[in-house]
């Protein structure tokens, strides 16, 4: 009996410890995945410290590329905006198109009409010898769905696009000594959803990939002429307009490397955590089986050698012999 007591106490304590274990494990993992989405445990793993705020300015970087903070203009179409003071960094003279000019074009019609091909080599020769500082000075934000709604307004005037990259391809080669060699860029982005601009460009960034498969997230800023609604065949067959900019080249911040294989060693550490907790965890629960099996096979053995131990005590009492039956068969 005492034994038995003894038993009940050993396994409640097994249990308990087992209990304990486990909320440790599960509290474990808990606290090092608020580590982790504070960015603590990169930190200490990789040595590139976690700034919260880094998005926020990429965002902002990407948003004013190349723009001194004295000399930032927002100029969008269809808000009211107020242009704050700057100093002047040249004149936007030189950019402005005569009227007359701008007449030939003709919005929605397909490709560049003979009529027009003067104006297109003009505005691009124009751009290749502008100073960039004067380009960006002229150039106005405008939105894709006022491009679409008054394309008139906007023939010849320079304009500022902002947009992720899907496809460069060069155009074939032209015979003007001043442009050996086009560029034909579709450029995405929120203001367009599906809908594409159309960007020709007389040179690349350096180390600026093309071709039909590009990586994702290429943003770029792009200043330059607004010429047309541009008409073209879609890869079905049907016809659509997008909004066609002539520009010199395109602004392409390149993706940081240092950036990239930091977000990589983080997925790195997360995945070691995360299979560290379940090979604790694992090991908790093993434990425990083993424990079990233990328990219960002592337990039995215990119950074994106590039935063992109570016959032999009863046979060494002198306790009543089993009954005999007297007699032969057929007696009374």
């Amino acid at each position: 009996m005492r034994f038995h007591i003894r038993s009940k106490t050993t396994s409640t304590r097994a249990v308990q410890r087992r209990l304990v274990w486990v909320i440790g494990g599960l509290g474990a993992c808990i606290v090092g995945l608020q580590f982790l989405a504070q960015g603590r445990i990169p930190a200490l793993l990789t040595g590139v410290a976690a700034d919260p705020q880094a998005e926020h300015r990429a965002l902002r970087l990407q948003a004013n590329l190349d723009d001194d903070s004295d000399q930032q203009r927002l100029a969008v179409v269809g808000e009211q905006t107020t242009e704050q003071p700057r100093q002047a960094v040249g004149t936007s003279d030189e950019l402005t198109i005569d009227p007359e000019l701008v007449s030939v074009i003709k919005d929605n019609s397909v490709g560049i009409r003979d009529s027009e091909r003067d104006l297109y080599f003009m505005l691009l020769r124009r751009l290749r010898h502008e100073p960039e500082a004067v380009v960006s000075h002229a150039a106005q934000s405008v939105a894709f769905n006022v491009l679409m709604s008054d394309s008139k307004k906007f023939l010849g005037r320079v304009i500022r696009v902002r947009g992720d990259v899907r496809r460069i391809s060069p155009l074939p080669t032209v015979l003007e000594r001043e442009l050996p060699q086009l560029y034909e860029v579709w450029l995405f982005n929120a203001d367009g959803g599906l809908n594409p601009f159309r960007i020709v460009c007389s040179e690349l960034p350096p180390k600026m990939p093309t071709g039909d498969e590009l990586p994702k997230n290429m943003q770029v800023e792009v200043d330059g002429y607004y010429f047309k609604r541009y008409g073209y065949a879609t890869a079905d067959g049907r016809l659509h307009v997008a909004p066609l900019v002539l520009a010199k080249s395109l602004r392409w911040q390149q993706p940081d490397r240092r950036k990239t294989s930091a977000q990589q060693q983080t997925a790195y550490v997360v995945a070691g955590f995360i299979a560290v907790m379940l090979a604790l965890l694992g090991v908790v629960w093993w434990r425990m089986r083993v424990g079990d099996r233990r328990f219960a096979e002592k337990y039995l053995q215990t119950r074994v050698d106590r039935a063992a131990s109570d016959s032999a005590s009863n046979s060494a009492g002198g306790g009543e012999p089993p009954p005999t039956i007297s007699g032969s068969p057929g007696s009374d």
